[in-house]
């Protein structure tokens, strides 16, 4: 039996309301699982290190002594609640947070190049026996992610990184002062979303290149090929 035209739209109305409840249902799932798999804590047993040659490895062995670093990075740590918060879904929510105390990370990390490359790093309670001092403070040590394409069955993410530290440099020698801010950037695309490992992926890279940009510099370098004991190998 043939059906009528109001049958007919009714039929068709119940088929696109169907429809749309299966799309906002797939993409409230979707969701609920990036949601549910972007949150945890990032482990920080052991800090990354840079890998090759450095400049710093051709001047002769100095003693520095590398001070507790300030954590200043803002706002958004005040909202996020945790100074060891360090991802932030789309840069509003706090999802990933370390083990341990950014400046501390930070920290080590430069020490950690220091002796990689021939130097001695003595504890701050023995700075008078240190030919160089550091002082730090973090500015920025952050995780997040932007939107490229979205589609409830496909997602195209980068995951962003950046490391900005201020960091001043006494010379006990000369008596100078050498103070700069070094930054260091990293991303990643991802179709996984905001996943605890492409966090810690991308923040790692980012703290090695901003100790490169620190250990590489120039004025750095100069300052340390002109204290007593940092004059280059021949």
């Amino acid at each position: 039996m043939a059906l009528d035209w109001h049958t007919i739209l009714c039929i068709q109305s119940k088929k696109r309301a169907m429809k749309s409840k299966i799309y906002f249902l797939i993409l409230f799932l979707s969701m609920t699982f990036i949601i549910q798999s972007c949150s945890g804590v990032i482990k920080m047993d052991k800090i990354p290190e840079l890998q090759g040659g450095s400049p710093l490895s051709g001047i002769k062995t100095v003693i520095f002594t590398v001070n507790h670093f300030k954590d200043d990075r803002g706002s958004v740590k005040e909202f996020a609640g945790d100074e060891r918060t360090v991802g932030m879904s789309g840069g509003v929510q706090p999802n990933y947070r370390t083990d341990r105390q950014v400046n501390d990370i930070v920290r080590q990390a430069i020490i950690n190049e220091l002796i990689r490359n021939g130097h001695r790093v003595v504890a701050t309670e023995d700075s008078s026996k240190a030919n160089v001092i550091i002082d730090g403070t973090v500015r920025q040590y952050w995780a997040w992610f932007e939107h490229h394409h979205y589609w409830p069955l496909s997602y195209e993410h980068t995951v962003l990184g950046s490391v900005k530290a201020d960091i001043t440099v006494k010379f006990s020698d000369s008596g100078s002062t050498f103070s700069k801010s070094f930054n260091g950037a990293a991303d990643l695309k991802t179709y996984a979303g905001f996943t605890k490992g492409k966090c810690e992926s991308v923040l790692n890279e980012a703290l090695l290149n901003m100790v490169k940009d620190f250990t590489m510099d120039l004025g750095f370098l100069d300052g340390l090929n002109k204290t007593e004991k940092g004059k280059l190998n021949n």
